[in-house]
Order: C-alpha cells, then structure tokens, then sequence
C-alpha cells in the first residue's frame, strides 16, 4: 500500500496543475494579508468571519485536491491497472484519500510557513 501512495504522490507532484494551483494560493494568501494590513479590520467579530472563511477554504482544497487525484487517475488509465493487479476498491479509495491527505498537508505547512514569513 506504502508503494501505491509513492507512485501516485510521484505521479501528482509532477503535474504543472498542482504547481499552479500552489502559486494560485499563495497569491491569494498574499492579496488577504495585504487586504487586512491595510484595512486594519481585525476586531473580534471580523476574526471570527475569517475563521470561518478559512475553514471553508479548507474543505475547498481538499475537494479540489481529491477530484485532481481521481481525475488523473481516470486520464492516466492507472486505477484500472490497478485494479487489474488484484486491487481491491476499498483499498483503492483508501490509497486515493491519504494522498489527498498528504496533499492537502503539504498546501497548508507551505501556506502557513508563508503566513508566518509575511507577518514577521
């Protein structure tokens, strides 16, 4: 199971779409901290509506990360050889659901390592 999520990090990580997707939500990092340094909007009812928003970001990604997953598996023909080497989908899915974790991990360590660096 370790060598299946392997390959498909591998196998994602190589695609121009997630480096895209990446530098898109840097800039939108970037454009919402500017926006509230220079609006100065931060009392506590604010910062309750943009933890909301962040949650909701949050699921956002994670559904666009899976659907890029599952999408690529679909155009690169690998989930039916996978299946074809005695797979089962339970598994399958299971494999598909912890990249997608490991993904979306790796978006949010970068995004706050970035937050971080722009608030200092």
């Amino acid at each position: 199971m370790s060598r299946i999520i392997y390959a498909d990090l591998r196998r994602v990580i190589k695609k121009t779409n997630l480096w895209i997707f990446m530098i898109l939500c840097t800039i939108l990092m970037i454009i919402a901290h500017v926006k509230d340094v220079v609006l100065d909007t931060q009392n506590s009812f604010n910062f309750m509506v943009s933890a909301s928003r962040a949650d909701s970001f949050t699921l956002m990604v994670g559904c666009v990360f899976l659907l890029a997953i599952y999408g690529d598996e679909f155009r690169s023909k690998a989930m039916t050889t996978i299946i074809g080497r005695g797979f089962s989908r339970t598994k399958i899915v299971l494999v598909k659901f912890i990249d997608t974790l490991i993904l979306t991990a790796f978006l949010f360590t970068f995004l706050f390592v970035f937050t971080l660096v722009m608030g200092l």
